[in-house]
């Protein structure tokens, strides 16, 4: 199964990052073929896609049908989506024919007297993207509560149930021992 970490952040480098950086080497080592997304390949130790920088919500959207059929054409199966800031792609992604699933580390909040949270749209406009994705997952237990949706708490388990603990080629991989890859793939999908 090949995986692809979708990680929209930039200049930034803290626990969600290095999870998502753990996360990529994990599945790599249980016999999965994942690789992180990222305009910001050299900072992750993990094999890595360069794609352009998507630093704004309107460069997400449209960007993300370019990187859907890009990871398509790779044979990439699913797309863990990180974090709040990606949550709302998950319709294109899954109308591309990609498994989506989600990895929230931040609370979906409304916007509070401080300032901090969601808008009404936005706020609603995540809790109905929460809808398609197949599996949603989160750090914090709060989220729990604010998707209509079940939010499943603790570790990302994206191995196949099907396929057992090491997924579908054993553990490791489909031509018996760990294969190497190059740590940055550097084609692009723009």
């Amino acid at each position: 199964m090949s995986i692809c970490i979708y990680s929209p952040s930039e200049k930034i480098w803290g626990g969600g990052q290095i999870y998502i950086d753990n996360l990529c080497r994990y599945l790599n080592r249980n016999g999965m073929e994942g690789v992180i997304s990222t305009s910001e390949p050299d900072s992750f130790s993990s094999p890595t896609i360069r794609m352009p920088s998507v630093s704004s919500k309107r460069e997400r959207l449209l960007k993300a049908p370019l990187l859907a059929k890009s990871l398509k054409r790779r044979g990439v199966e699913v797309i863990v989506l990180n974090d709040l800031s990606s949550l709302w792609l998950a319709p294109i992604f899954r109308f591309y024919g990609l498994k989506v699933v989600s990895l929230l580390h931040l609370y979906l909040q409304r916007k509070n007297k401080a300032g901090l949270g969601h808008g009404w749209l936005e706020f609603h406009m995540l809790r109905m993207a929460s809808r398609f994705a197949h599996r949603v997952y989160s750090v914090n237990k709060d989220n729990q509560e604010s998707f209509p949706v079940s939010v499943e708490h603790g570790h990302l388990n994206i191995l196949s149930r099907k396929h057992g603990k090491h997924g579908k080629h054993g553990k490791h991989g489909k031509h018996g021992a760990a294969s190497e890859r190059s740590r940055t793939d550097t084609e692009t999908y723009t």
